[in-house]
């Protein structure tokens, strides 16, 4: 079967819903993550992005403006899909659509684990690590 990826910018309510149940599934009850930490004010103004394999929802990730840079935010995929490309794809149209916001800077929070996928995709590490929603990060950035 020929799989048909997309990655589209979850301007409905329904998309947007989509959005929320991938992040809930990965950061609430995966990682134990406090549902009023996931959920936040910043979610009514960021831009939401979904990405499908065959129309089933497996990835999302939201990017926001933070001063003069976009500020990506909430990147998961469920875990039946990880390592296979999906988080690439998704990052990919994601600075697509943050670079089209006109911002030079892309900066995002990586948590520990996924370090080596941002550096491999261009991010430079910009803190020492530090911890947020108890779960150890790196900031990193991306230019233009």
């Amino acid at each position: 079967m020929i799989e048909h990826i997309d990655v589209q910018v979850a301007t409905s309510e329904s998309l947007q819903a989509q959005c929320f149940e991938i992040r809930e599934d990965v950061f609430i009850k995966e990682q134990g993550v406090a549902a009023q930490v996931e959920r936040d004010e910043h979610d009514k103004t960021a831009t939401h992005l979904l990405l499908t394999a065959n129309q089933k929802a497996i990835g999302a990730a939201r990017i926001r403006m933070v001063g003069k840079a976009g500020k990506i935010e909430r990147v998961s995929i469920l875990e039946p899909y990880r390592n296979k490309g999906y988080g690439e794809q998704l990052m990919k149209k994601i600075e697509e659509v943050g670079f089209a916001k006109g911002v030079d800077e892309l900066v995002l929070n990586a948590q520990e684990p996924a370090l080596a996928f941002y550096l491999r995709l261009g991010y430079l590490k910009t803190s020492e690590r530090f911890f947020e929603a108890g779960i150890p990060h790196f900031s990193m950035k991306k230019g233009r």
